[in-house]
C-alpha cells in the first residue's frame, strides 16, 4: 500500500493522475460490458407480440362471409326504343350509390319522336272533334229552319196555305230531325274514337317515362343522359334503404345453426370494430355454384353510414364455454400451430383447439396458462431466435 504522505508533491501527483485514469478505464469498460450485454440481449433482438395465456369464455362459431344487401332492390327498364332523357339532378352519371329517390319520382324518359308525333295528332284529333260535337249536327241549323216554317204554316188559316205544301214541310222537318239523331251519334262516335285514340297515345308516351317504384336510393344507373336505349335494356336499379346482411356458410356447418342465434360481424370497412347481429333465416338449398348455404341476419345496431356491397365475415355463436383457456385466435397458423416465446426464445408448439371465434380460441392442449404466444407476423420468426416479447394483453373479449 502505498502511503502518499512519504512520497514528494511530484509523485503524489502523478499517483493521483494514474489512479483516476485506472477508474476512468474500469468504468468504461463496464459501461462497454453493459451496453454489449443490452445490445446483444435487448437491443438487437426483434420485437415480437405476444399474447400471455390465460383463462375466460371461450365461444364456438360458424364462421362465413357476409354481404351487406338492401332489403329490396327493383330493376327498372326501358319498355320503348329511344333516346333517354335524364331527370334534372341526375346529370350524365353513368353510375349512383345511395341517391335518395321518392315513390313516383320521375328518374328519366326515353324519347321517341314517332310516338311524340302520335301523341300530338291523337289530341288534335280529339280536340278537332269535341269542337265538332259543341258546335252540333251539321242538320241541325236547317232543322230549325224547317221547324220555324212549319210552325209559321200552322199559325195561317187553313185555306191560306195548301196541304200539300204543309205535308212537305212537315216531311222536311222529320227528315232533318232524323238526320240530326242520326249525325249527333256519329259525332259521339267521333269523339269516342278520338278518345280512345288518344288514351292509345298516352298510355305508350306514359311508357316512356321511367319513375320510382318506392322511397328509396337509386343504386345503379346504366346511361348517360341522350344515350339511345332499346326496349328491356336496363336503365335504372332502386334498393330501399333497409338492409339486410347475407352470410355465406360452408355445408358441414349449416346444421348447427338455428334462427334466432346471435352472431358478430366485422365488416371490412370498419377495420377491427365487431357489429352484433340476429340469425333471422336459413335457406333450404344450397348454391349450385357453390355448395355454400346462404343465411340472412339482421344487424341489431347497423352504423349509420352502412353501404350496400361491403363484406366481411361473422361468428353465429353456438356455444360458449367458462374458465377456458384463451388465445387470440390470430396467434394460430396451420390450424393448429402456435410460436410461443419462453425466456426470450422462440419455438413452435402444436395445440388441440377447442372453441373458436373471430377473435378468442380455445386451447385443449399444447400449452398451459401464463404462456406468451406470438399473435402477428408469425412467418417473421423462427424456433430458436431470440427476440424481446411485446406483451398486448390489452385485447378484451366480448362477452353477451
Amino acid at each position: 500500500m502505498i502511503q502518499l504522505s512519504r512520497l514528494t508533491p511530484r509523485r503524489q501527483a502523478a499517483v493521483l493522475s494514474f489512479l483516476r485514469w485506472t477508474a476512468v478505464l474500469v468504468v468504461g469498460f463496464v459501461l462497454l460490458v453493459v451496453g454489449y450485454y443490452l445490445y446483444v440481449n435487448v437491443l438487437n433482438r426483434a420485437p415480437a407480440e405476444v399474447y400471455v395465456s390465460q383463462r375466460g369464455t371461450a365461444i364456438a362459431a360458424v364462421y362465413g362471409t357476409v354481404t351487406i344487401n338492401p332489403v329490396t332492390s327493383l330493376p327498372l327498364f326501358a319498355q320503348n326504343t329511344g333516346y333517354l332523357h335524364t331527370t334534372e339532378g341526375l346529370g350524365n352519371v353513368t353510375s349512383a350509390n345511395g341517391l335518395p329517390v321518392k315513390e313516383g319520382q320521375l328518374l328519366g324518359t326515353v324519347v321517341d319522336e314517332i310516338g311524340q308525333r302520335i301523341l300530338r295528332q291523337a289530341q288534335q284529333d280529339y280536340d278537332a272533334a269535341i269542337a265538332r260535337q259543341k258546335n252540333g249536327p251539321p242538320s241541325a241549323g236547317p232543322l230549325r229552319s224547317a221547324e220555324d216554317s212549319l210552325r209559321a204554316m200552322d199559325k195561317l188559316p187553313p185555306g191560306n196555305v195548301p196541304q200539300v205544301t204543309r205535308d212537305a214541310a212537315r216531311n222536311a222537318v222529320n227528315q232533318l230531325t232524323a238526320g240530326v239523331a242520326n249525325e249527333t251519334l256519329e259525332l259521339r262516335h267521333v269523339v269516342d274514337a278520338a278518345a280512345n285514340n288518344l288514351k292509345a297515345a298516352q298510355d305508350q308516351q306514359g311508357r316512356t317515362e321511367i319513375k320510382a317504384p318506392f322511397n328509396g336510393v337509386l343504386t345503379f344507373i346504366a346511361f348517360g343522359n341522350g344515350a339511345y336505349v332499346l326496349p328491356n335494356q336496363l336503365v335504372y336499379t332502386v334498393a330501399s334503404t333497409e338492409i339486410n346482411v347475407t352470410g355465406q356458410v360452408n355445408e358441414e356447418d349449416v346444421g348447427q345453426l338455428q334462427a334466432g342465434m346471435k352472431a358478430d360481424m366485422r365488416l371490412y370497412a370498419y377495420g377491427s370494430t365487431t357489429f352484433p347481429a340476429t340469425l333471422v333465416q336459413i335457406f333450404p338449398a344450397p348454391e349450385a355454384s357453390s355448395s355454400r348455404y346462404t343465411v340472412i341476419l339482421q344487424l341489431d345496431k347497423p352504423p349509420a353510414d352502412i353501404r350496400f356491397g361491403l363484406t366481411g365475415e361473422m361468428n353465429i355463436i353456438t356455444g360458449r364455454k367458462e374458465n377456458a383457456l384463451t388465445i387470440p385466435a390470430r396467434a394460430l397458423f396451420n390450424v393448429d400451430q402456435v410460436l410461443i416465446v419462453d425466456d426470450g426464445v422462440v419455438a413452435q408448439r402444436p395445440v388441440k383447439v377447442g372453441f373458436k371465434s373471430l377473435e378468442f380460441a380455445e386451447v385443449i392442449d399444447g400449452i398451459r396458462d401464463g404462456t406468451s404466444v406470438i399473435v402477428s407476423d408469425q412467418e417473421s420468426f423462427q424456433p430458436g431466435q431470440r427476440v424481446r416479447p411485446v406483451k398486448i394483453n390489452d385485447v378484451k373479449q366480448k362477452t353477451r
